[in-house]
């Protein structure tokens, strides 16, 4: 028998390995994100639809702005298999829109649609399997950051972004946000000489 070293397979051991590893990573996040997925799965009886007819239903209702709509048509295609990265930046779109849209005094359902937002694009992320597609689920997340005030995760979910694809405007912001926070005081400590 043939014996190969080891180390001749080393290299390309470790770029396949690094294809499949992701540097952006939220566990709060992904937590409630994975149970959001779960909760479709088990939740949406699509009725013997095939998901594209349910993801073109779910447009045609987004393009009236009737976002619950727009949102149970999208969820519905996610649970009968139309799990890709475009339907749900799609539903993200959906929650966030839903969420502008809530009353002044729906404090409660804005909130909501903000998490559903955020979990919708994580559930993206993890959908990704080409590169352009998780940049553009990190384009997503990173505005969402930006949006609720978070700028370390904002710039984390850019950066990553910026390395997969160019995107001006998202590099601007990236450059906006980095020399707003590269450097912050978090505490004095003054010593006495005595």
């Amino acid at each position: 028998m043939m014996r190969r070293p080891f180390h001749l397979f080393a290299p390309l051991l470790a770029l396949l390995l690094s294809f499949g590893a992701r540097a952006f990573d939220d566990t709060p996040l992904a937590i409630p994100a994975a149970q959001y997925l779960q909760s479709i799965r088990d939740g949406r009886d699509a009725g013997g639809q095939p998901a594209a007819a349910l993801q073109q239903q779910a447009e045609q209702q987004a393009r009236q702005k009737n976002w619950t709509a727009a949102i149970a048509g999208h969820e519905t295609a996610i649970a009968v298999g139309a799990d890709q990265t475009a339907t749900w930046l799609a539903l993200s779109q959906a929650w966030q829109a839903k969420g502008a849209e809530s009353a002044k005094d729906d404090e409660e359902g804005r909130k909501r649609a903000q998490e559903r937002a955020r979990q919708a694009a994580w559930n993206a992320f993890q959908a990704a399997r080409l590169p352009y597609e998780r940049a553009r689920a990190l384009f997503r997340l990173g505005e969402l950051y930006d949006r609720d005030k978070e700028p370390k995760k904002a710039i984390a979910a850019f950066r990553e972004a910026l390395e997969l694809e160019d995107s001006p405007r998202i590099a601007k912001r990236y450059q906006e946000l980095v020399d707003a926070n590269a450097f912050q005081i978090k505490g004095v400590e003054v010593e006495s000489d005595s």
